[in-house]
Formats: structure tokens, sequence, C-alpha cells
């Protein structure tokens, strides 16, 4: 049985991950809003100018954040495929 304290901690290692990931996609060109799961594009600047320790803070909730949605990918036309497709990371 995973016990709470370790499933509680991955749930705030996941919220920091995709909070630094909005802030690192704001700071690129292009769409974030396709990337950044419907985050209005007022809530992506509002967190692209939070420091670490407030990102921290958000993060440690009991919540996850993130919201994952598989409903369609990127179309090869849009600037977020594009976005994808110059880090190598994701593609």
């Amino acid at each position: 049985m995973i016990k709470d304290d370790n499933l509680l901690h991955d749930i705030h290692q996941l919220n920091l991950a995709y909070l630094l990931l909005v802030q690192r996609l704001a700071s690129e060109p292009g769409d974030v809003s396709q990337l950044s799961n419907g985050l209005s594009n007022d809530m992506i600047e509002k967190v692209a100018g939070l420091t670490l320790p407030q990102l921290v803070s958000l993060a440690e909730t009991n919540q996850i954040i993130v919201k994952p949605s598989f409903q369609c990918s990127p179309s090869e036309n849009s600037g977020a495929y594009e976005l994808l497709k110059s880090n190598h990371r994701f593609i």
C-alpha cells in the first residue's frame, strides 16, 4: 500500500513540475495556451511572474493542479506543434 506521505510528496512534485513547465513555455515564442491544457493567457502570465518560492508554495497542495487532456494532439500547422518539434525532448 502506498503511504499517504509518499503520495502527497508525489503530488507536490507533479504540481511543481507542471508549474515550472508552464513558466518555461511562457518564455517561448508562440501560443502557449495550446500546450498548457486550457489555461487562459492571463493565468499563464500570472504563473510566469511567480518566484520559485511562490511556485513551491502553490505546488504544495493536496490536489493535483494539472488536468491531463488527451482529446487531441496539436496539428502540424499550429505554433504549438512547431514549439514541440523544436524541442527534441518532446518529439
